[in-house]
């Protein structure tokens, strides 16, 4: 593992309730997954978001899990519920963006 977790994520809804498949069938959502450890960074308040719309907050935590924690193949959740070992629960939040990084064996998911 290359990171250093200070918490756990419970990704979840791998395929919301009202997604279709590429045959246009509704896609069942999943139930969120065991608890994965992971590295919780807080963001600062800033405006460098960019939607249609013009600027927006980013989100509240960039989350990092190990690479090899997660099937990088099939890995596209809409939700995480985080904890942090010294503040409990965080709450859930949807994911705006997920990067995977091979050479540093990470995964970075921003919320």
């Amino acid at each position: 593992m290359l990171i250093f977790p200070n918490g756990t994520a419970y990704f979840g809804e791998q395929g919301a309730q009202n997604d279709i498949d590429e045959k246009g069938l509704p896609v069942e959502a999943t139930a969120p997954t065991d608890g994965v450890p992971c590295f919780i960074e807080a963001n600062g308040e800033d405006r460098k978001g960019r939607n249609e719309d013009g600027a927006y907050p980013h989100g509240a935590y960039t989350v990092s899990v190990d690479y090899d924690s997660v099937d990088v193949n099939s890995f596209s959740p809409k939700t995480v519920t985080l904890t942090q070992d010294h503040k409990g629960e965080l709450g859930s939040f949807p994911i705006q963006r997920v990067e995977f990084y091979e050479i540093t064996r990470t995964v970075k998911v921003w919320v």
